[in-house]
């Protein structure tokens, strides 16, 4: 008796990126600094081993006391052409983009550049708060699916936050009015 053994290996476990770098690509700008209430955030998506995609969606959690959807909440990215696309955001410091080709369109293949989604500053940052995508959803080109929980963040702060080893005695702790 034969038995067939299915050898093909496992389609490898997509990869989500944020960037901070407004530039084409992902520079691995994973922190920006000098960030104030007003501002606007613009966070880069990009997806590494998509394989073939039609379609895609992807969770990210913030803190809604910081940060704001901003109004023109998502631009869409070059990795699938003809993409119909929707945000869905709430007050729990949630939003859920995804975005599928229109029938016809071809589907995206690898690598690419999702699109971009911008958050308002709507309080002091401080040393910091993350924007972190905790999800990944993949609609194949032949009909399947794939969803990955990860963790993939962005770290935005007001103040940058230098380690350094300092000589002599250490500074004064920070009291709260200097935060401010």
């Amino acid at each position: 008796v034969f038995a067939q053994i299915d050898t093909a290996a496992r389609d490898p476990a997509p990869r989500l990126f944020l960037d901070l770098d407004p530039a084409a690509g992902d520079q691995g700008q994973r922190q920006r600094a000098g960030l104030q209430a007003g501002d606007t955030a613009r966070v880069q998506l990009h997806v590494e081993g998509g394989g073939q995609v039609s379609g895609w969606r992807v969770v990210l959690d913030y803190d809604s006391a910081r940060l704001r959807l901003a109004a023109d909440g998502f631009q869409p990215g070059d990795f699938l052409l003809g993409l119909v696309w929707r945000v869905a955001a709430g007050e729990d410091g949630r939003v859920e983009v995804a975005g599928t080709v229109t029938i016809g369109a071809a589907a995206g293949a690898g690598d690419g550049f999702l699109g971009t989604v911008a958050f308002d500053v709507v309080d002091v940052l401080g040393r910091g708060t993350a924007i972190t995508a905790t999800e990944i959803e993949l609609q194949r080109a032949d009909g399947s699916s794939h969803r990955e929980h990860l963790l993939s963040a962005a770290r935005l702060a007001s103040w940058e936050v230098i380690t350094a080893v300092q000589e002599g005695p250490p500074p004064p702790p920070e009291t709260p009015a200097l935060l401010q």
